[in-house]
């Protein structure tokens, strides 16, 4: 699915991930995206190393908190492979959603409670293209769903 999500945005694009965790997926997305900003954000600091390929940022990305730090960016890509809580989800994408750029994507990983998620985003529909993608009964894991979120 990533591959035809983020091919238009391999090169000089800027990027956020909420949920670096030790920090592997950070550096994927430095060798993914060429030329390009990486920023990682998590509530907490699991030891990662400083590196220079990306920010990190440690704070709650579901609170404003998180606005002092990014405060000057404009996001192409957003994912949020964070807590996985429909809550959370939620909450993030309301504050972040302002900091994608008119052409950016936001994706929200692992959505475990899909039902409540879903009515949601599907009620955002008038000012965002909303598209689900239910993996669910192909990898038999009840939180195989993406959702992707662009603006029109």
């Amino acid at each position: 699915e990533y591959e035809h999500l983020l091919k238009p945005y391999r090169k000089n694009s800027t990027i956020l991930e909420i949920g670096m965790a030790f920090g592997h997926s950070m550096e994927m997305w430095c060798d993914y995206f060429v030329d390009s900003n990486v920023v990682g954000v998590d509530i907490t600091n699991h030891g990662i190393p400083e590196n220079t390929r990306y920010k990190q940022i440690f704070c709650d990305a579901t609170t404003n908190d998180i606005i002092s730090h990014i405060s000057n960016y404009k996001f192409d890509v957003i994912i949020d492979d964070g807590s996985h809580n429909p809550k959370d989800q939620i909450s993030s994408f309301n504050i972040l959603k302002n900091y994608m750029k008119e052409t950016g994507i936001y994706i929200i990983e692992d959505v475990y409670d899909f039902n409540t998620i879903n009515s949601y985003f599907q009620s955002i529909k008038d000012v965002h293209d909303v598209e689900i993608i239910d993996n669910r009964s192909i990898k038999g894991r009840n939180d195989d769903v993406l959702i992707i979120i662009k603006k029109f």
